[in-house]
Order: structure tokens, then C-alpha cells, then sequence
């Protein structure tokens, strides 16, 4: 945690992690066929009417992942 906090662009990335997990409250999510696959799509999570286009390479899709019982950001 030490390392990744010293990192310069790390809280920027945090606060767009924060906002596509607000933006995706309530929506369903694209599961896989087996159901341990699950994506949301964030496009306007992160930039949409009134803000900044996101960053290069920001994808569109947060993806989580079943293992064990438990789910995972991938």
C-alpha cells in the first residue's frame, strides 16, 4: 500500500476507480454464461455531459470475477 501510495497519479486513479463503482450502482451487469464473470459498463461513469473526457486507454467495462465464492475486480 506504502509503495502505491507514493505513486504521483494514484489518488487520481482512486477517484475515477470511486466514481465508476458509483456510477454503476444499480445497473445490471453482463454476466457470463458459467456466472462468474460480471461487467458493467462505465462509459459516462467517468466522463459524460459536464465533464473532462477521460484519460487515454480508460476502459469502458469494470469487470468482476468469481473465485471461490468471492468476487473480484479484475
Amino acid at each position: 500500500a506504502a509503495h502505491y501510495a507514493a505513486m504521483p497519479d494514484v489518488p487520481e486513479k482512486m477517484n475515477q476507480l470511486l466514481e465508476a463503482l458509483q456510477g454503476v450502482q444499480g445497473q445490471d451487469p453482463e454476466m457470463s454464461a458459467d456466472g462468474n464473470t460480471a461487467t458493467y459498463h462505465i462509459d459516462n461513469a467517468i466522463s459524460g455531459p459536464g465533464k473532462a473526457p477521460a484519460p487515454a486507454g480508460t476502459p469502458g467495462d469494470i469487470t468482476f470475477v468469481k473465485v471461490n465464492g468471492f468476487w473480484y475486480l479484475k
